[in-house]
């Protein structure tokens, strides 16, 4: 939750996520919530686990529980209109020979040299002597979102509950 940080609330300031809309929340427990994992699963494994970062990473598990990587995707990009682009145009005129991006964002795909090798996580360590070692901001196997977790919204208030500067966020 946005109060363990080490920053407190005001880390969810970029967030725009509106759970006070019904069509949003719908979208959100419907297509959103069952792929969104914690940062921090409660433990320090990394040292980052208080610090939230705006990357966005996607990896593929090995099929061992994340001992492994089959491949990582960082970047720093959202899933958004926005930062991947679309078609030009609006609604039934869009142009399928166009297509428009609004800004740029920068990412990178690790794999491993051929299919036999595999990326290993690396936590707290910028050695490792592993083949392909990837140091990782959190640790793995990702913990999902429980049925009682929510996102972060600007436009909830969250009472009594202080962040980890010992503030309240009340709108």
């Amino acid at each position: 939750m946005s109060q363990e940080a080490k920053i407190g609330y005001s880390v969810g300031r970029s967030i725009h996520f509106d759970y006070t809309s019904r069509l949003n929340r719908s979208n959100y427990e419907q297509n959103i919530k069952p792929y969104l994992c914690k940062w921090n699963n409660g433990h320090e494994y990394t040292g980052r686990e208080r610090n939230p970062a705006h990357v966005k990473l996607y990896m593929c598990d090995n099929g061992d529980d994340f001992k492994s990587l089959k491949w990582l995707y960082m970047g720093s990009h959202n899933l958004s209109k926005q930062a991947w682009g679309g078609g030009s145009g609006f609604g039934s005129w869009q142009n399928i020979n166009e297509y428009q991006v609004s800004s740029y964002e920068l990412g990178i795909l690790i794999t491993p040299e051929n299919d036999k090798d595999t990326l290993k996580p690396v936590f707290c360590s910028d050695f490792s002597s592993e083949k392909y070692p990837v140091r990782m901001p959190l640790y793995l196997p990702p913990t999902r979102y429980s049925p009682t977790d929510m996102p972060w919204s600007k436009n909830i208030s969250y009472g009594d509950v202080k962040d980890s500067l010992g503030c309240s966020y009340n709108i």
